[in-house]
């Protein structure tokens, strides 16, 4: 009988070890707090964030470029992402069945 290995804590995605050095650097000018799932919560521009979202905020920022005509849509989980996500599918869908410009893309995060 083949024993199995326990699994990892924290999981693979909560570990601190792929962070980049511009990530290590800022981490350790900010104000932190014990976490109960992660080490340790970061606060960064009013917010509490792990070490990994908070590279996924930085990377964000400097790269993602917004336009006049964008429209965000965001909620956390749980909240009605689903509800979201159908609404803008079926105005989507109504939308290209008149022949006209799509206002509204929409995509979901894994």
């Amino acid at each position: 009988m083949a024993t199995s290995q326990p699994p990892l804590f924290p999981p693979k995605y909560l570990q601190e070890d792929d962070l980049t050095q511009e990530c290590k650097e800022l981490l350790s000018f900010l104000p932190k707090e014990k976490g109960w799932v992660v080490s340790h919560l970061y606060q960064y521009q009013g917010f509490w964030y792990s070490s990994w979202e908070l590279q996924g905020v930085i990377a964000w920022q400097q790269h993602f470029q917004a336009q006049d005509t964008d429209i965000l849509l965001v909620t956390t989980p749980k909240s009605g992402t689903t509800w979201l996500w159908q609404s803008c599918s079926h105005r989507e869908s109504d939308t290209l069945s008149r022949h006209e410009p799509t206002p509204i893309a929409c995509k979901q995060s894994p």
